[in-house]
């Protein structure tokens, strides 16, 4: 796989996608490239900020799809995801590929789906908003294969263990039957 992040995701501000594009911009992130799976207002303002930084070519704009093909194509050959934002069900997606998650350390803001995370074991963190932090966080790990390597393994043994269809159906019986229960 190729020193690149996989990000999956609405292009709003919730995304948080320029901070990617400020901290890919910084010297520590000079080899990595971005694949931008996703579509949406802040496109155009994202590609102008992408060539304003001088990172055009290190950035790849690949539309919205739900063709899992094309996805795998992509995402395969990435080494990491990369959710700057608040995450959600696109960590999961990011997970059974494999792909460590580099995301921002405010848990709370999050969506449900942060419950897969486990930082230092299927990712790392850097601190919420701070791009000179994510650029420092981004080089650290893609510098460290084995570690990658390792924390591939577990991205994939987590979702394989626990976010499964079976497994989210249990959770979902046990939680309507805990409802009924207090009804």
């Amino acid at each position: 796989r190729e020193p690149a992040l996989l990000f999956i995701g609405r292009l709003s501000e919730k995304s948080q996608l320029s901070l990617a594009l400020s901290a890919l911009a910084r010297a520590p992130c000079g080899a990595l490239a971005l694949h931008v799976v996703g579509d949406g207002q802040d496109r155009a303002a994202l590609e102008r900020q992408a060539r304003r930084l001088g990172i055009d070519g290190r950035v790849h704009w690949h539309g919205a799809t739900t063709d899992e093909a094309r996805i795998a194509a992509i995402a395969n050959r990435c080494r990491m995801f990369l959710y700057p934002g608040d995450v959600g069900l696109s960590l999961i997606h990011a997970l059974a590929y494999g792909l460590p998650a580099v995301l921002h350390s405010d848990t709370a803001s999050h969506m449900p789906e942060i419950a897969a995370f486990a930082p230092g074991r299927n990712g790392v963190t850097f601190a919420r908003g701070d791009a000179a932090g994510l650029a420092t966080a981004l080089a650290a790990i893609a510098a460290d294969t084995a570690r990658l390597d390792a924390m591939s393994a577990t991205a994939r043994a987590t979702v394989e263990a626990e976010f499964n269809t079976a497994r989210m159906a249990d959770r979902f019986v046990a939680g309507m039957a805990e409802v009924m229960g207090r009804a």
